[in-house]
Protein backbone atom coordinates (compact mmCIF):
# COMPACT_ATOMS: atom_id res chain seq x y z
CA UNK A 1 0.00 0.00 0.00
CA UNK A 2 1.35 3.41 -1.10
CA UNK A 3 0.71 6.69 0.45
CA UNK A 4 -0.02 9.58 -1.27
CA UNK A 5 0.00 13.29 0.60
CA UNK A 6 -2.28 15.58 -0.70
CA UNK A 7 -4.84 17.94 0.52
CA UNK A 8 -8.49 17.03 -0.06
CA UNK A 9 -11.35 19.66 -1.01
CA UNK A 10 -11.56 22.06 2.29
CA UNK A 11 -14.78 23.77 2.47
CA UNK A 12 -14.53 26.63 5.75
CA UNK A 13 -17.26 26.69 8.09
CA UNK A 14 -17.71 29.77 10.54
CA UNK A 15 -16.90 28.88 13.33
CA UNK A 16 -16.61 31.53 16.18
CA UNK A 17 -14.80 29.61 19.12
CA UNK A 18 -12.53 27.92 16.05
CA UNK A 19 -9.51 30.15 14.16
CA UNK A 20 -9.25 27.90 10.93
CA UNK A 21 -6.01 27.53 9.77
CA UNK A 22 -3.66 25.62 7.44
CA UNK A 23 -6.03 24.81 4.76
CA UNK A 24 -5.20 24.95 1.31
CA UNK A 25 -7.14 23.85 -2.44
CA UNK A 26 -6.11 21.22 -4.13
CA UNK A 27 -5.07 20.60 -7.65
CA UNK A 28 -8.38 20.08 -10.07
CA UNK A 29 -7.51 16.20 -10.40
CA UNK A 30 -7.10 15.67 -6.82
CA UNK A 31 -10.49 17.80 -6.43
CA UNK A 32 -12.27 15.78 -9.04
CA UNK A 33 -11.35 12.28 -7.48
CA UNK A 34 -13.10 13.23 -4.71
CA UNK A 35 -16.11 15.55 -6.35
CA UNK A 36 -19.15 15.13 -4.09
CA UNK A 37 -17.03 14.41 -0.51
CA UNK A 38 -16.75 18.13 1.06
CA UNK A 39 -14.47 18.06 3.85
CA UNK A 40 -14.45 20.67 6.67
CA UNK A 41 -10.93 20.80 8.17
CA UNK A 42 -10.63 23.29 11.06
CA UNK A 43 -7.85 24.09 13.54
CA UNK A 44 -7.22 26.29 16.26
CA UNK A 45 -3.42 26.05 16.34
CA UNK A 46 -3.89 25.00 20.08
CA UNK A 47 -1.38 22.66 21.92
CA UNK A 48 -2.54 21.45 25.20
CA UNK A 49 -0.41 19.82 27.54
CA UNK A 50 -0.76 16.20 29.15
CA UNK A 51 -2.51 15.86 31.79
CA UNK A 52 -2.98 13.09 34.34
CA UNK A 53 -6.09 11.10 34.37
CA UNK A 54 -8.56 12.00 37.00
CA UNK A 55 -8.09 10.01 40.55
CA UNK A 56 -11.30 11.32 41.21
CA UNK A 57 -13.99 14.08 40.10
CA UNK A 58 -16.19 16.73 42.17
CA UNK A 59 -18.26 18.53 39.43
CA UNK A 60 -18.99 18.84 36.24
CA UNK A 61 -16.31 21.16 34.24
CA UNK A 62 -17.90 21.57 30.80
CA UNK A 63 -20.04 20.53 28.27
CA UNK A 64 -19.29 19.71 24.53
CA UNK A 65 -21.53 19.81 21.66
CA UNK A 66 -20.29 18.11 18.74
CA UNK A 67 -20.92 20.11 15.28
CA UNK A 68 -23.87 20.47 13.30
CA UNK A 69 -25.19 17.35 11.22
CA UNK A 70 -22.62 15.09 13.57
CA UNK A 71 -23.21 12.55 16.25
CA UNK A 72 -20.71 10.95 18.74
CA UNK A 73 -20.02 7.30 18.43
CA UNK A 74 -18.05 7.46 21.29
CA UNK A 75 -14.91 8.95 23.37
CA UNK A 76 -11.18 8.24 22.77
CA UNK A 77 -8.24 8.54 25.71
CA UNK A 78 -5.23 10.74 23.85
CA UNK A 79 -2.47 11.78 26.12
CA UNK A 80 -3.42 15.70 26.22
CA UNK A 81 -7.14 14.76 25.89
CA UNK A 82 -9.72 12.76 23.91
CA UNK A 83 -10.92 12.31 20.49
CA UNK A 84 -14.50 12.14 19.65
CA UNK A 85 -15.37 9.80 17.10
CA UNK A 86 -18.15 11.36 14.79
CA UNK A 87 -20.71 9.57 12.63
CA UNK A 88 -18.83 11.69 9.43
CA UNK A 89 -15.51 12.46 11.25
CA UNK A 90 -13.26 13.37 14.16
CA UNK A 91 -12.79 15.85 16.22
CA UNK A 92 -10.32 16.76 19.63
CA UNK A 93 -11.61 17.99 22.36
CA UNK A 94 -9.46 19.74 24.97
CA UNK A 95 -10.03 17.96 28.33
CA UNK A 96 -9.14 21.02 30.43
CA UNK A 97 -11.31 23.29 29.14
CA UNK A 98 -13.83 21.10 26.90
CA UNK A 99 -12.93 23.39 24.14
CA UNK A 100 -12.90 22.09 20.42
CA UNK A 101 -9.18 22.09 19.13
CA UNK A 102 -9.65 20.99 15.97
CA UNK A 103 -12.75 19.37 13.63
CA UNK A 104 -12.42 16.93 10.64
CA UNK A 105 -15.91 16.04 8.61
CA UNK A 106 -16.45 14.26 5.53
CA UNK A 107 -19.71 15.34 3.84
CA UNK A 108 -22.97 13.17 3.49
CA UNK A 109 -20.53 9.90 4.82
CA UNK A 110 -20.26 7.73 7.58
CA UNK A 111 -16.62 7.55 9.02
CA UNK A 112 -14.31 5.04 10.82
CA UNK A 113 -12.16 6.15 12.92
CA UNK A 114 -9.24 4.99 14.92
CA UNK A 115 -6.08 6.13 17.31
CA UNK A 116 -2.93 4.89 17.39
CA UNK A 117 -2.40 2.95 21.00
CA UNK A 118 0.35 5.65 21.74
CA UNK A 119 -2.45 8.77 20.53
CA UNK A 120 -0.10 10.71 18.59
CA UNK A 121 -2.32 9.71 15.42
CA UNK A 122 -5.81 9.73 14.05
CA UNK A 123 -7.24 8.22 10.96
CA UNK A 124 -10.99 8.94 9.58
CA UNK A 125 -11.52 6.86 6.86
CA UNK A 126 -14.74 7.27 4.63
CA UNK A 127 -15.81 6.30 0.95
CA UNK A 128 -12.52 4.14 -0.02
CA UNK A 129 -10.08 6.97 1.09
CA UNK A 130 -8.51 7.96 4.48
CA UNK A 131 -6.57 11.01 6.36
CA UNK A 132 -4.11 10.93 8.70
CA UNK A 133 -4.23 13.71 11.58
CA UNK A 134 -2.03 14.60 14.41
CA UNK A 135 -4.23 13.86 16.83
CA UNK A 136 -2.97 17.25 19.24
CA UNK A 137 -3.10 19.87 16.57
CA UNK A 138 -5.45 18.08 14.43
CA UNK A 139 -2.92 18.91 10.98
CA UNK A 140 -3.54 16.79 8.25
CA UNK A 141 -0.27 14.71 7.62
CA UNK A 142 -1.57 12.62 5.08
CA UNK A 143 -4.45 11.71 2.54
CA UNK A 144 -4.91 8.35 0.73
CA UNK A 145 -6.86 6.57 -1.35
CA UNK A 146 -7.38 2.97 -0.55
CA UNK A 147 -10.25 1.78 -2.52
CA UNK A 148 -11.99 -0.29 0.28
CA UNK A 149 -15.05 0.20 2.11
CA UNK A 150 -15.81 -2.77 3.22
CA UNK A 151 -15.35 -3.96 6.63
CA UNK A 152 -11.97 -5.85 7.20
CA UNK A 153 -10.54 -7.76 10.10
CA UNK A 154 -7.02 -6.20 9.87
CA UNK A 155 -8.12 -2.70 9.11
CA UNK A 156 -10.07 0.66 9.72
CA UNK A 157 -12.49 0.61 6.87
CA UNK A 158 -9.85 -1.11 4.84
CA UNK A 159 -7.49 1.58 5.11
CA UNK A 160 -4.78 -0.15 7.57
CA UNK A 161 -4.19 -1.34 10.96
CA UNK A 162 -3.41 2.00 12.98
CA UNK A 163 0.34 0.90 15.00
CA UNK A 164 2.28 3.88 16.70
CA UNK A 165 5.19 3.48 13.56
CA UNK A 166 2.70 3.85 10.90
CA UNK A 167 -0.25 1.27 8.49
CA UNK A 168 -0.29 -1.91 8.53
CA UNK A 169 -2.22 -3.85 5.99
CA UNK A 170 -2.18 -7.78 4.84
CA UNK A 171 0.05 -8.43 1.54
CA UNK A 172 -0.96 -11.75 -0.36
CA UNK A 173 1.26 -13.00 -2.77
CA UNK A 174 -1.68 -15.38 -3.77
CA UNK A 175 -4.52 -16.92 -2.24
CA UNK A 176 -2.44 -19.34 0.38
CA UNK A 177 0.17 -16.62 0.81
CA UNK A 178 -0.23 -13.44 3.14
CA UNK A 179 2.31 -11.43 5.42
CA UNK A 180 2.14 -8.26 7.34
CA UNK A 181 3.31 -4.61 5.63
CA UNK A 182 3.98 -2.20 7.98
CA UNK A 183 4.06 1.59 5.86
CA UNK A 184 5.67 4.36 8.12
CA UNK A 185 3.91 7.28 8.59
CA UNK A 186 5.56 10.08 6.11
CA UNK A 187 8.69 11.19 6.98
CA UNK A 188 9.04 8.19 9.14
CA UNK A 189 11.41 5.08 8.98
CA UNK A 190 11.50 1.56 9.76
CA UNK A 191 8.74 0.39 7.38
CA UNK A 192 8.85 -3.91 7.47
CA UNK A 193 7.13 -6.66 5.65
CA UNK A 194 6.95 -9.71 7.96
CA UNK A 195 7.48 -13.38 7.15
CA UNK A 196 4.31 -14.99 5.44
CA UNK A 197 1.52 -16.14 8.16
CA UNK A 198 1.44 -20.03 9.21
CA UNK A 199 -0.81 -22.31 11.18
CA UNK A 200 0.09 -24.79 12.91
CA UNK A 201 1.11 -28.32 11.60
CA UNK A 202 2.18 -26.20 7.96
CA UNK A 203 -0.27 -23.97 5.61
CA UNK A 204 -1.30 -20.45 5.31
CA UNK A 205 -3.19 -18.41 7.79
CA UNK A 206 -4.83 -16.20 5.12
CA UNK A 207 -8.26 -15.79 7.25
CA UNK A 208 -7.71 -12.92 9.70
CA UNK A 209 -10.54 -13.17 12.36
CA UNK A 210 -9.35 -9.77 14.30
CA UNK A 211 -6.64 -7.67 14.67
CA UNK A 212 -5.74 -5.40 17.95
CA UNK A 213 -2.70 -3.21 18.13
CA UNK A 214 -0.84 -2.23 20.80
CA UNK A 215 2.30 -0.16 21.75
CA UNK A 216 5.04 -3.47 21.54
CA UNK A 217 2.37 -5.87 19.61
CA UNK A 218 0.15 -6.48 16.80
CA UNK A 219 -2.22 -9.16 17.78
CA UNK A 220 -4.09 -11.24 15.36
CA UNK A 221 -6.34 -13.86 16.03
CA UNK A 222 -6.42 -16.61 13.04
CA UNK A 223 -8.71 -19.25 11.71
CA UNK A 224 -6.54 -22.13 10.31
CA UNK A 225 -8.52 -25.14 8.31
CA UNK A 226 -11.68 -23.64 9.18
CA UNK A 227 -11.77 -24.85 12.88
CA UNK A 228 -8.56 -24.13 14.27
CA UNK A 229 -8.03 -20.66 16.05
CA UNK A 230 -4.88 -19.29 16.77
CA UNK A 231 -3.53 -16.45 18.21
CA UNK A 232 -0.26 -14.59 17.36
CA UNK A 233 1.86 -11.41 18.38
CA UNK A 234 3.77 -9.94 16.49
CA UNK A 235 6.60 -7.36 17.05
CA UNK A 236 5.56 -3.69 16.14
CA UNK A 237 9.03 -2.93 15.14
CA UNK A 238 10.19 -5.57 13.49
CA UNK A 239 7.21 -7.95 12.02
CA UNK A 240 8.49 -10.94 13.12
CA UNK A 241 6.39 -13.47 15.72
CA UNK A 242 7.24 -13.56 19.37
CA UNK A 243 4.22 -15.54 20.36
CA UNK A 244 1.72 -18.20 19.39
CA UNK A 245 -1.38 -19.68 21.37
CA UNK A 246 -3.44 -22.01 20.04
CA UNK A 247 -7.46 -22.13 20.99
CA UNK A 248 -8.66 -25.07 23.10
CA UNK A 249 -5.10 -26.07 23.55
CA UNK A 250 -3.66 -22.96 25.72
CA UNK A 251 -7.12 -21.49 26.47
CA UNK A 252 -10.67 -22.03 26.43
CA UNK A 253 -12.22 -20.05 23.02
CA UNK A 254 -15.81 -19.03 21.65
CA UNK A 255 -15.70 -18.22 17.81
CA UNK A 256 -19.15 -16.50 18.61
CA UNK A 257 -17.42 -13.79 20.73
CA UNK A 258 -14.38 -11.36 20.04
CA UNK A 259 -11.37 -10.21 22.09
CA UNK A 260 -10.84 -6.75 23.85
CA UNK A 261 -7.89 -5.01 24.72
CA UNK A 262 -7.47 -3.18 28.17
CA UNK A 263 -3.80 -2.29 28.33
CA UNK A 264 -1.49 -5.28 27.81
CA UNK A 265 -4.41 -7.47 28.20
CA UNK A 266 -6.63 -9.12 25.64
CA UNK A 267 -10.10 -10.15 26.90
CA UNK A 268 -12.36 -13.09 25.32
CA UNK A 269 -16.01 -10.89 25.27
CA UNK A 270 -18.50 -13.84 26.46
CA UNK A 271 -20.23 -11.06 28.66
CA UNK A 272 -19.84 -7.75 27.84
CA UNK A 273 -17.76 -4.90 26.72
CA UNK A 274 -14.48 -5.96 28.42
CA UNK A 275 -15.71 -8.65 29.88
CA UNK A 276 -14.90 -12.33 30.12
CA UNK A 277 -13.16 -15.08 32.02
CA UNK A 278 -10.71 -15.54 29.84
CA UNK A 279 -7.19 -12.98 29.79
CA UNK A 280 -4.51 -13.36 27.97
CA UNK A 281 -1.22 -10.98 28.88
CA UNK A 282 -0.25 -9.69 24.87
CA UNK A 283 2.97 -8.67 25.70
CA UNK A 284 4.47 -12.61 25.81
CA UNK A 285 1.72 -14.65 25.17
CA UNK A 286 0.62 -15.47 28.95
CA UNK A 287 -2.27 -16.85 29.77
CA UNK A 288 -3.30 -15.00 33.25
CA UNK A 289 -6.61 -16.69 33.49
CA UNK A 290 -9.15 -19.13 31.75
CA UNK A 291 -11.31 -18.81 34.48
CA UNK A 292 -12.12 -15.39 36.32
CA UNK A 293 -15.02 -15.67 38.38
CA UNK A 294 -18.51 -14.93 37.55
CA UNK A 295 -21.33 -16.31 39.52
CA UNK A 296 -24.62 -14.99 40.81
CA UNK A 297 -24.18 -12.13 43.73
CA UNK A 298 -20.38 -12.06 42.67
CA UNK A 299 -20.47 -10.72 39.05
CA UNK A 300 -17.23 -10.22 37.02
CA UNK A 301 -17.47 -6.27 35.68
CA UNK A 302 -14.83 -5.03 33.85
CA UNK A 303 -11.15 -6.94 33.25
CA UNK A 304 -8.27 -4.21 33.84
CA UNK A 305 -5.12 -4.04 32.90
CA UNK A 306 -3.77 -5.24 36.13
CA UNK A 307 -6.63 -7.08 38.03
CA UNK A 308 -10.51 -7.09 37.39
CA UNK A 309 -13.46 -4.92 38.67
CA UNK A 310 -16.17 -7.07 40.38
CA UNK A 311 -19.33 -6.90 42.65
CA UNK A 312 -20.79 -8.97 45.60
CA UNK A 313 -24.01 -8.65 46.50
CA UNK A 314 -24.94 -8.80 49.98
CA UNK A 315 -29.25 -7.62 50.51
CA UNK A 316 -29.57 -3.96 49.94
CA UNK A 317 -25.79 -3.25 49.85
CA UNK A 318 -23.56 -3.99 47.07
CA UNK A 319 -20.01 -3.92 47.42
CA UNK A 320 -18.06 -3.41 44.21
CA UNK A 321 -14.13 -4.97 44.70
CA UNK A 322 -11.12 -4.16 42.45
CA UNK A 323 -9.04 -7.53 42.83
CA UNK A 324 -5.65 -8.71 41.37
CA UNK A 325 -5.67 -11.32 39.39
CA UNK A 326 -5.39 -13.65 42.07
CA UNK A 327 -8.66 -12.58 43.39
CA UNK A 328 -6.78 -10.97 46.36
CA UNK A 329 -9.19 -7.47 46.56
CA UNK A 330 -6.94 -4.46 46.88
CA UNK A 331 -9.81 -1.91 46.64
CA UNK A 332 -13.69 -1.84 48.18
CA UNK A 333 -16.22 0.04 48.78
CA UNK A 334 -20.29 0.03 49.15
CA UNK A 335 -23.73 1.66 47.53
CA UNK A 336 -27.04 0.78 48.39
CA UNK A 337 -28.08 -0.81 45.27
CA UNK A 338 -32.02 0.80 45.70
CA UNK A 339 -30.22 4.23 44.75
CA UNK A 340 -28.16 2.74 41.24
CA UNK A 341 -28.97 2.32 37.66
CA UNK A 342 -28.53 -1.26 37.41
CA UNK A 343 -26.55 -3.42 39.31
CA UNK A 344 -23.53 -4.43 36.57
CA UNK A 345 -23.60 -1.66 34.14
CA UNK A 346 -22.60 2.24 34.24
CA UNK A 347 -20.31 2.24 36.33
CA UNK A 348 -16.20 3.54 36.36
CA UNK A 349 -13.28 2.70 38.78
CA UNK A 350 -10.80 5.48 39.46
CA UNK A 351 -7.49 5.61 41.71
CA UNK A 352 -8.56 7.22 44.24
CA UNK A 353 -12.65 6.52 44.22
CA UNK A 354 -15.28 4.26 42.54
CA UNK A 355 -17.97 6.49 40.09
CA UNK A 356 -21.87 4.96 39.52
CA UNK A 357 -24.96 5.79 37.66
CA UNK A 358 -28.04 6.71 40.37
CA UNK A 359 -31.26 7.57 40.18
CA UNK A 360 -32.07 11.31 41.46
CA UNK A 361 -35.14 11.25 43.52
CA UNK A 362 -38.25 9.98 41.26
CA UNK A 363 -35.87 8.64 38.64
CA UNK A 364 -36.17 11.45 36.38
CA UNK A 365 -32.72 12.66 35.68
CA UNK A 366 -29.38 10.29 36.60
CA UNK A 367 -26.60 11.25 38.78
CA UNK A 368 -22.68 10.48 39.04
CA UNK A 369 -22.21 8.75 42.87
CA UNK A 370 -18.40 9.41 43.82
CA UNK A 371 -17.53 6.72 46.48
CA UNK A 372 -14.24 6.95 47.75
CA UNK A 373 -12.51 2.82 48.53
CA UNK A 374 -11.74 1.58 51.22
CA UNK A 375 -15.45 1.35 52.34
CA UNK A 376 -16.30 4.69 53.19
CA UNK A 377 -19.76 5.09 53.28
CA UNK A 378 -19.81 9.38 52.73
CA UNK A 379 -21.16 9.55 48.69
CA UNK A 380 -20.69 12.64 46.81
CA UNK A 381 -23.35 13.14 44.21
CA UNK A 382 -22.86 15.08 40.83
CA UNK A 383 -26.02 15.71 38.75
CA UNK A 384 -25.13 15.47 34.98
CA UNK A 385 -26.65 17.75 32.64
CA UNK A 386 -27.45 15.62 30.19
CA UNK A 387 -29.95 13.26 29.45
CA UNK A 388 -29.30 9.40 30.46
CA UNK A 389 -31.96 7.33 29.39
CA UNK A 390 -30.58 3.58 30.02
CA UNK A 391 -33.89 2.25 32.26
CA UNK A 392 -35.91 0.66 29.07
CA UNK A 393 -32.51 -0.45 27.78
CA UNK A 394 -32.86 -4.28 27.96
CA UNK A 395 -29.56 -6.29 27.23
CA UNK A 396 -26.09 -5.81 28.53
CA UNK A 397 -24.78 -4.93 25.22
CA UNK A 398 -27.29 -2.15 24.51
CA UNK A 399 -25.99 -0.89 27.99
CA UNK A 400 -22.39 -0.99 27.98
CA UNK A 401 -22.72 0.73 24.04
CA UNK A 402 -24.47 3.34 26.32
CA UNK A 403 -22.59 3.79 29.50
CA UNK A 404 -19.59 1.27 28.89
CA UNK A 405 -16.06 1.51 27.64
CA UNK A 406 -16.04 4.67 24.91
CA UNK A 407 -18.88 6.30 26.45
CA UNK A 408 -18.28 6.49 30.22
CA UNK A 409 -14.53 6.62 29.60
CA UNK A 410 -11.30 8.21 32.13
CA UNK A 411 -9.05 10.11 30.22
CA UNK A 412 -6.17 12.34 30.44
CA UNK A 413 -7.45 16.03 31.97
CA UNK A 414 -10.94 14.43 32.80
CA UNK A 415 -13.79 11.71 33.24
CA UNK A 416 -15.68 11.84 30.20
CA UNK A 417 -19.80 10.74 30.07
CA UNK A 418 -21.32 10.63 26.69
CA UNK A 419 -24.76 11.74 26.71
CA UNK A 420 -27.80 8.98 25.70
CA UNK A 421 -31.21 10.24 25.41
CA UNK A 422 -34.27 9.13 24.90
CA UNK A 423 -34.82 10.42 21.49
CA UNK A 424 -32.71 12.30 18.71
CA UNK A 425 -28.93 12.23 17.87
CA UNK A 426 -26.11 12.16 20.78
CA UNK A 427 -24.58 15.18 20.58
CA UNK A 428 -23.08 16.02 24.48
CA UNK A 429 -20.06 15.27 25.50
CA UNK A 430 -19.24 16.27 29.49
CA UNK A 431 -16.54 16.62 31.22
CA UNK A 432 -16.26 15.79 35.42
CA UNK A 433 -13.17 17.03 37.29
Amino acid sequence: MKLRTFQATVILMSVSALIVSGCTQPSSDQAERFAGFEVTHETTGGTPSELPVPATVSEVAWTWEAPENSRVERVLPVPTGAVAHLSNGAAGIDTATGATLWNYHIADSVAQVSVSPDGSHTVVSAEGWAAVLDSVTGEERQVFEHGHDDEGALSIHGAGLVTDGGLVSLSTEDSATAALTLEPWEGSQGGWTGQPLSCPGGGSATDIVQAMPTNTRIVLVQQCGGSDTVMTGVDTATGEEVWRLTAEEDFEHSSSHSFGLTGDVAVLETIGALRGTVAIDVENGRVISEELPDELGNDLLRVLPDGYLGVRERGDRLDYEIRDFSGDVRGSTGIDRNRVSGTTTGFLPLEDSFLKLTLAEGGDSTRISVVDWEGSEAEHLIELPVDMDVLELASLSELDSAVGPGSFEAAPGAVLVREYPQTGPITRVVGLT
